[in-house]
């Protein structure tokens, strides 16, 4: 019970370092130049240690060679294609009066028997014009998946910088621990240090090398997930191109009122609904005019109309609750990651006065571990809470409908 008692600390210690490193290589899943206040990157300089093991890797790089081959932009671009076809059909039947244009007006309307009229000139507009929209909506769907890929695509950017920066925080602290290992064993030789503590010291060793596995592995998952979302294969030893931002990055976050009012102009969520109002209404228009008050397609017709309307509401209210979202998370990620700086800072400082204690002979390795454990835990919250703060500024710009 006394061995015990004598290294349950130490060994706790190890452990609890080890356990704070290896839930923030799981935790998230870099906007465009639109506007630079809200690029996370933005006035980051390239540190050299961060492209030492490789080529850098830049957001713009990822972004430009998934503009070719992402499968998502792939498919949005053969949704556009079979618009237009369906949009080039549809101005050749209206040139002629004939069996085509009734058919296509069952179908569009689902009237199984013969059309009640012989085709006119409003059911002809009516089909072109709809059709026009239609392949508008096409192409607004376009512009929403590569909305949808940036956001991912940065997202997983962000990923990769997160990991590689959790990385690089596990191999300092294992250089700490591994040095305080070294003074353990030199102090049992000068005879100013117990066996105790040179155990104490290589359960943190083992504890930090097995988080830098993690970390490693991590890292390596999150460029894979990233190649995924590019489409294309990355240079293994690749790494992300600049540093997570830090608080000022949120120094000019611009006004609610006028992001949203940027947000329902430009978000093609917003557009494809309006576009789908003005098609039922057409619709609706057409139908009057050639079915009787009553009839149950003509009330179909109505109830669409009254739905389409709701739905443009219902968009322009999702567009402006995402943009005061986005804006407040970072806000709040920006405060809560400039407290973690000053929690890093006397976390460092704490660790080099333990240092100094203990070269003096009035500090145990037990102090300058748990002030080695404390650093770690406070690295990995910072880098967690710059990631959140990227991670939002993505969201305002992806809430605002930037490309």
């Amino acid at each position: 019970m006394t061995w015990i008692r004598r290294y349950r600390w130490p060994a706790a210690a190890a452990l609890v370092a080890a356990a704070v490193a290896w839930p923030a290589l799981h935790g998230l899943a870099l906007p465009s130049a639109a506007s630079a206040p809200l690029r996370p990157n933005a006035a980051v300089s390239t540190p050299a240690a961060a492209v030492a093991g490789g080529p850098a890797y830049t957001l713009d790089e990822a972004l430009r060679q998934a503009e070719d081959d992402s499968l998502q932009l792939q498919l949005a671009r053969v949704q556009v294609d079979r618009a237009q076809l369906n949009y080039e059909y549809t101005l050749d039947i209206t040139r002629n009066w004939g069996s085509d244009v009734v058919r296509v007006l069952q179908m569009r309307y689902n009237v199984s028997s013969i059309w009640p009229v012989s085709p006119d000139d409003r059911a002809q507009d009516t089909l072109r014009h709809t059709a026009a929209m239609g392949l508008d909506q096409a192409k607004l769907g376009l512009d929403q998946a590569h909305q949808a890929a940036r956001l991912a695509i940065t997202r997983a950017y962000l990923e990769w910088q997160k990991a590689t920066a959790l990385a690089q925080a596990q191999e300092e602290a294992l250089a700490r621990a591994k040095a305080q290992e070294a003074s353990a064993s030199v102090g049992i030789q000068a005879g100013t240090a117990s066996r105790y503590d040179l155990l104490a010291a290589q359960a943190q060793v083992g504890a930090m090398q097995a988080a830098l596995t993690a970390a490693r592995s991590g890292k390596e998952s999150a460029r894979l997930a990233l190649e995924r979302l590019v489409g294309v294969p990355m240079d293994p030893t690749a790494q992300p191109a600049a540093d997570l931002p830090g608080p000022e990055a949120a120094a000019a976050l611009p006004q609610a009122d006028s992001l949203v009012a940027e947000a329902l102009k430009q978000r093609p969520e917003a557009a494809i609904a309006r576009l789908s109002q003005a098609m039922k209404k057409e619709d609706l228009d057409l139908l009057t005019h050639d079915f009787d008050s009553g009839t149950i397609i003509l009330s179909n017709a109505q109830i669409a109309a009254r739905e389409a309307d709701l739905q443009v509401q219902a968009a322009e209210a999702d567009a402006a609750l995402q943009v005061r979202q986005a804006l407040l998370a970072a806000a709040s990620a920006a405060d809560r990651l400039k407290a973690l700086q000053g929690a890093e800072d006397q976390a460092r400082e704490a660790l080099r006065l333990a240092h100094l204690r203990f070269d003096a002979g009035l500090a145990t390795t037990t102090e300058v571990l748990g002030a080695q454990s404390a650093l770690s835990q406070a690295t990995a919250s910072r880098i967690q809470a710059a990631a959140d703060l990227a991670g939002a500024l993505a969201d305002i710009q992806r809430a605002a409908g930037r490309r």
